[in-house]
């Protein structure tokens, strides 16, 4: 039903896969790198404003820009965020703790607030429920928009940026290379369920003596930089993701805690 939406949105949308099976594993990865890949090439091809990549529940997208470049994760919520400030949305805008601080910095310029949560659907979407909020984002693609309705909503998402986008008359491109620049990395450790806990217990001790918050995993602030480190809810990894103004510092802080996880791992039995 959504190229018929688009359609009526005065858009012209040309359908790829429109039917795709739900399917796991490598498997899923493997299918969407090629859809994207896909997408891509036919975006440039066709001299699309746009290209978009969603999920067989309709919930999370993946952009694909008019010059083919691929936007997902941190980078898609700071365009979605940005895109949303821009058009003089007032309110409260809720992501989880993991997400970029530049989202805090635009929204700053713009007088709104932003509602850290914790990574969990259930919690971003509670946090929707208030009155104040104009958009729940996720780093996996999953928007709300709760004067729509309180539900991650992938085909209310892809029209929302077509009207944002229209409205505004710029190039998504160019929009994501407004949003100021702050170096965004992350990675993962394997990590045993039984382990887990005990490696964050490792991680609070560590944190005793610096500036540290606790709304989902461990997160510790250096001056503008930081690093979080976080248990995955559904797989045996622990993710640890660094900010910092410079790249190299950001890399650093990587580096630092993911060691520092690893040792740790090691020291328990």
């Amino acid at each position: 039903i959504l190229p018929a939406l688009l359609n009526a949105m005065g858009c012209e949308v040309v359908a790829l896969n429109a039917y795709i099976e739900e399917e796991s594993g490598d498997t899923k990865g493997t299918c969407q790198t090629l859809s994207l890949q896909q997408i891509s090439k036919i975006v440039v091809a066709l001299d699309a404003q746009a290209g978009f990549l969603l999920d067989p529940v309709a919930e999370s997208i993946i952009l694909v820009d008019e010059t083919g470049r691929v936007r997902e994760g941190a980078e898609l919520l700071s365009l979605m965020t940005a895109l949303t400030l821009q058009r003089g949305a007032k309110g409260v805008y809720a992501v989880p703790v993991s997400a970029p601080s530049v989202i805090e910095q635009m929204a700053q310029e713009r007088g709104c607030t932003v509602q850290r949560t914790k990574s969990s659907a259930r919690s971003m979407i509670e946090a929707s429920l208030s009155s104040e909020v104009i958009l729940a984002g996720s780093l996996n693609g999953r928007f709300a928009f709760p004067r729509f309705q309180n539900a991650f909503d992938g085909m209310f998402a892809i029209a929302k940026i077509v009207e944002l986008a229209a409205t505004r008359g710029t190039p998504l491109s160019r929009v994501v290379e407004e949003i100021p620049f702050r170096s965004f990395h992350e990675t993962t450790i394997p990590c045993v369920w039984e382990k887990k806990g005990a490696v964050m217990r490792k991680m609070s001790e560590d944190s005793l003596d610096k500036e540290a918050t606790f709304i989902d995993g461990i997160k510790v602030h250096f001056g503008e930089a930081w690093a979080l480190v976080l248990p995955d809810q559904t797989q045996p990894f622990i993710r640890i993701i660094a900010e910092a103004k410079k790249e190299e510092e950001a890399r650093r802080l990587l580096k630092e805690y993911r060691d520092k996880v690893e040792s740790w791992k090691k020291e328990l039995p």
